[in-house]
């Protein structure tokens, strides 16, 4: 009997007979003519470029098959093809050709033109475009392409590691995690974000975008590109172009949705339950003290809570975008929704961002109107105080439904301390924040003559945030951060809106070998930000948090700031035989911010560019195939301070005290001080670059050599709280230089039909404060667990690590005694030993020292691309080097053991028995846990930032059910991170743990690199699909 498997063989063998029976048959019947067709025969040739030098390496491959090769160093080829076989020819930055084989030859000889979009690029610049070949400015370019393949909630980490000069800070792992992107070094000490411009409107961030909505991003990094933008550009420009129906004929949608999941990359080693309470009678042992009975009697002896275990678990994230674009040579428009949905791995964090974006663009003859539209939903539930102090004892269930909100916490007779469980605080508080983003703008094109070209752009963008907090009543211990008997709701709200008026005159002028341009314009430019703030308490019910529900309204703030820009600048663009270049720019700012003196700053910038491949010594040479050299220098303003601070401000509210009665008498207080002589920060860029193409373009290099002075640099800054006011003055407080080199390279070729891009860029930086204001005492910030980790000085990165450099551990009582004054009065063997580094024989606090920056020496990164039929492959790898963390979890990990957990690092303590160690004692009066070196560790990492695999279904297949395109895909993110940190992961920004989130003169910039309890980053995987109709 024969098996159904066998069966089955046959069937299907049987069945491909017939269908290759058929064609054998039809093939025998065809005359001779027909059947000659099917003979292989040799194909040889040669390929030269357009000046009739060889090529080597072209691919030629016949269409539809996997035959190809490649030609020699001489241009021959040879390959074996039939009649009317297709031949293409493909050669990196060349134009494709399709050659059919006919009978009558065997030889086909091809000359290959340069490819228009290789050379030509147009590349966008401030109030127009320019071919990337003109260009004198130094600009970074990234395809929306690229964008595409980052699955993030933050479109600004899709840049991250791409561009050289760029530095992209994530502020930790959270669910939409903001960012700060800082373009050649950190220049000032107020906003140190770039000038986004989003089709024409200014904005103060990218945050909101859709990434699949972005076609291209240019970034202008030196003061030639940026000067166009005055006082908005001192820290760089980034000008998004959405994408819009351009270049499709017709009715097209796209639909893309992932799916996907996230994970923990590193678990940190706590101590158990057992293994705490351990540590906590040897501790109470060598101290003399007696031994608490939540270690000893009252602890079972098994409960182990430790807090990732109940924090932190896998997590999904889900992605979808629609799109519908079009039109005709007329109108064209673009219609696109995406929702993003994504929860955080800890514990009440959460991300979700709708959005919905319109354009259209309509043409008659010599006028072109344009219209953007976008909304933008964002719903964002951080969770910033999840690991703060990780005080939850291992010894204690970490929920106790004997407790008012049903978790547990330390108490005082039992385990020394009152404690309090923050992870439980985190589920029990509704806390969210919610933001809408509206954007509108228009632009309008006249061509008056076929050299004069007027437009007008006008704008709208309007900005609603909600920080919503409800904390319900709850009791866990009574130490203050610990219980709240009244439920208490806390609301701010802030609106801010921008009005943009703009209006240029572009003139273009070609005589012989004379190119010129020169453009001319104005903008105004009106913000308005309206804040308002109430916190009250007293509400019937936990299930009830309206305010208008509360028995006291505690706290009510409400605030209105106006501030305008007005600016004239003018631009001139010359270059005489496409060899030689010049660009001047210059722009007029007046700001409501500064006082009438000292309202107006002129910036002004200059650029020549030379291409030396186009000089006759080089015209013909084989290996270089394009060489400009670019040299520019400009100066930028920045009005980056708070509104009025040149005008005194007033409480027009403000009790006074006075006479024998002590009684209240109403009154006027001044609450801010003024400061009339604040003058325009700027910044002094000069730039040198070279740009070189090498074998026919397939490989590009661009480096740059840069020097950034900003001078007058605005910071608010303390005063004394005997001065009347415990508000911030602003003052031209340093100047800073940013000295880096910058390279990036591209290398794209075809091996046997696999092609690949390969592009590196690596970037070098130095920052340094210059000087300090008159009276201007160095900035100190990172302030947390009492110790403020960073200092900014003269001679100093800023914000670099400031404190003790430790130098060993005092073994015994003669070491102690033999440093003398050096060694710190309370010191005892096992207490650290700190460096004298004044040399004054005295450990006091000027023997503090620069323990290193937040800032890398270097970042790098590597994109890979390779295709290959019809899969596709992208990876991504990035790294820094030389940079420092300031690792918080050092002291609350270890020396925090009173109310914390701790890690097994803490187990290998100094003490008699055990001083082969870097761990010191872990108690004492000697300030083991003081702003050391020991909390300072190396931030360096490489790592596998994206991978994504895809798959394109061939377009004989998706046809039939009509489809144009369809692709599956994989991908992966943070895959592999080597590191040395120690801590969750080194990505840190300057993300803080604080519950109220506020920060000493409302500057993170100070808390940089110092991890509090950052949010860890995850592990992503995705499964992603991608149609086009």
């Amino acid at each position: 009997m024969i098996n159904i498997n066998l069966k089955r063989k046959i069937f299907f063998l049987s069945i491909l007979f017939l269908i290759n029976s058929e064609s054998l048959f039809s093939n025998v019947n065809s005359d001779n003519d027909n059947y000659s067709k099917f003979i292989q025969q040799p194909i040889k040739g040669v390929v030269t470029d357009s000046g009739g030098l060889p090529l080597p390496g072209v691919s030629i491959v016949v269409k539809g098959t996997s035959n190809g090769v490649q030609t020699d160093f001489d241009g021959n080829f040879s390959i074996e093809a039939q009649s009317e076989d297709i031949l293409v020819f493909s050669y990196i930055g060349m134009e494709t050709l399709s050659v059919e084989v006919s009978d009558a030859s065997d030889s086909i000889n091809i000359s290959m033109q340069e490819s228009a979009s290789e050379l030509d690029e147009v590349v966008i610049i401030g109030y127009g475009s320019q071919k990337k070949s003109d260009l004198t400015g130094s600009i970074s370019s990234l395809d929306g392409g690229d964008i595409a393949k980052f699955n993030v909630g933050n479109a600004s980490q899709a840049l991250m590691g791409k561009m050289a000069g760029v530095r992209i800070e994530s502020n930790g792992g959270g669910p939409g995690a903001s960012s700060n992107i800082v373009i050649r070094g950190v220049s000032t000490f107020t906003n140190t974000n770039p000038l986004f411009v989003i089709d024409g409107l200014f904005t103060d961030s990218m945050d909101f975008l859709n990434p699949a909505d972005i076609e291209s991003v240019q970034i202008l990094k030196d003061a030639s590109a940026a000067a166009i933008y005055g006082s908005r550009a001192a820290n760089g420009v980034v000008i998004i172009k959405t994408k819009s129906g351009e270049g499709a004929n017709g009715v097209f949608v796209d639909f893309e949705s992932s799916v996907g999941t996230q994970s923990l990359i590193k678990k940190l080693d706590w101590t158990s339950g057992p293994e705490y309470a351990k540590f906590r009678n040897e501790i109470a042992d060598l101290n003399g003290r007696d031994r608490l009975p939540g270690f000893n009697e009252l602890y079972d002896g098994t409960t182990s809570t430790i807090v990732e275990d109940y924090a932190i678990s896998d997590a999904p994230v889900y992605n979808s975008s629609f799109r519908v674009y079009g039109g005709s040579d007329k109108i064209r428009f673009n219609v696109s929704a995406n929702l993003y949905d994504q929860d955080g791995i800890v514990k009440a964090s959460e991300y979700k961002r709708k959005s919905i974006r319109a354009n259209f663009t309509v043409e008659n003859k010599k006028f072109k109107l344009s219209q953007n539209f976008a909304i933008t939903n964002t719903f964002e539930r951080p969770n910033t105080i999840w690991n703060l102090g990780n005080n939850i004892l291992p010894t204690i269930p970490f929920y106790d439904s004997n407790n008012d909100g049903g978790y547990g916490a330390a108490a005082l007779l039992i385990h020394g301390t009152d404690g309090v469980n923050h992870l439980g605080k985190s589920m029990l508080w509704d806390r969210h924040y919610e933001r809408n983003n509206l954007f509108e703008g228009i632009n309008m094109e006249y061509e008056i003559t076929d050299n004069l070209v007027a437009k007008v752009n006008t704008g709208l963008t309007y900005t609603s945030a909600k920080n919503n907090t409800f904390i319900p009543t709850f009791f866990m211990s009574p130490n203050l951060d610990a219980n709240l008997s009244k439920a208490e709701a806390r609301e701010y709200t802030t609106e801010a809106y921008s009005l943009l008026a703009e209006a240029t005159l572009d003139y273009s002028l070609q005589i012989d070998n004379h190119d010129l341009n020169a453009l001319v314009g104005s903008t105004i430019q009106q913000n308005t930000t309206k804040v308002k703030g109430v916190i009250a308490s007293g509400f019937p019910s936990n299930l009830i948090n309206q305010i208008s529900a509360a028995e006291q309204i505690q706290i009510g703030v409400g605030d209105k700031y106006v501030s305008s820009l007005e600016s004239f600048f003018a631009r001139l663009n010359y270059n005489y035989d496409g060899k030689y270049f010049l660009s001047g720019t210059i722009r007029r700012d007046g700001s409501s911010r500064f006082s009438s003196d000292n309202r107006y700053g002129v910036f002004p910038s200059a650029a020549f560019g030379w291409i030396i491949s186009k000089e006759k010594f080089l015209e013909n040479n084989k290996t270089i195939s394009n060489l400009k050299l670019r040299v520019s220098y400009g100066e930028l303003g920045s009005q980056e301070i708070v509104d009025y601070a040149y005008i005194p401000v007033l409480n027009l509210n403000s009790d006074g005290v006075f006479g024998s009665g002590q009684g209240r008498t109403p009154g006027i207080s001044q609450t801010v001080f003024a400061n009339p002589n604040l003058v325009w920060e700027t910044t002094k860029t000069t730039n040198i670059g070279v740009d070189v193409g090498l074998f026919n373009n397939r490989l590009t290099l661009t480096a740059d050599l840069y020097d950034k002075v900003s001078e007058d640099i605005l910071v608010e800054l303390n005063i004394p709280p005997s001065s009347g006011t415990n508000r911030p003055v602003a003052q031209n407080a340093a100047s800073i230089s940013n000295k880096g080199f910058e390279l990036a390279a591209n290398y794209r070729g075809e091996v046997k039909g696999l092609s690949f891009s390969i592009a590196p860029n690596i970037n070098f930086l130095k920052n340094e404060v210059l000087g300090l204001g008159t009276n201007v005492s160095p900035i100190t910030g990172g302030a947390f667990m009492g110790i403020n980790a960073t200092k900014t000085d003269i001679g100093t990165s800023v914000g670099s690590y400031y404190g003790y450099e430790v130098i060993g551990i005092y073994q015994n009582d003669q070491e102690i005694a033999s440093d003398g004054a050096k060694a710190d009065p309370n010191a005892q063997p096992g207490d650290f030993r700190y460096a004298d580094t004044n040399r004054d024989g005295t450990l006091t606090a000027d023997d503090q020292t620069n323990l290193g920056s937040y800032i890398p020496d270097m970042e790098y990164g590597i994109t890979l691309n390779l295709e290959y039929k019809n899969f596709d492959a992208n990876l991504f790898f990035n790294g820094v080097s030389g940079v420092e963390i300031f690792n918080f979890a050092k002291t609350k990990n270890l020396f925090g053991y009173g109310g914390n957990n701790i890690l097994t690092d803490a187990l290998n303590y100094w003490r008699p028995d055990n001083t082969d160690t870097n761990i010191p004692r872990l108690s004492g009066g000697a300030g083991n846990n003081r702003a050391s070196s020991f909390m300072v560790e190396s931030g360096d990492y490489f790592r596998l930032r994206n991978i994504q695999v895809g798959y394109t279904l061939p377009k004989e297949t998706i046809e039939s059910i009509g489809l144009r395109n369809c692709r599956v895909y994989l991908s992966a993110q943070n895959l592999f991170t080597i590191t040395d940190y120690s801590g969750y992961y080194p990505e840190i920004g300057r993300g803080q743990a604080d519950e109220e989130r506020v920060v000493d003169n409302n500057n993170t910039l100070f808390y940089a690199g110092t991890d509090q309890s950052t949010y860890p980053t995850p592990r992503q995987f995705l499964l992603g699909l991608q149609l086009g109709f």
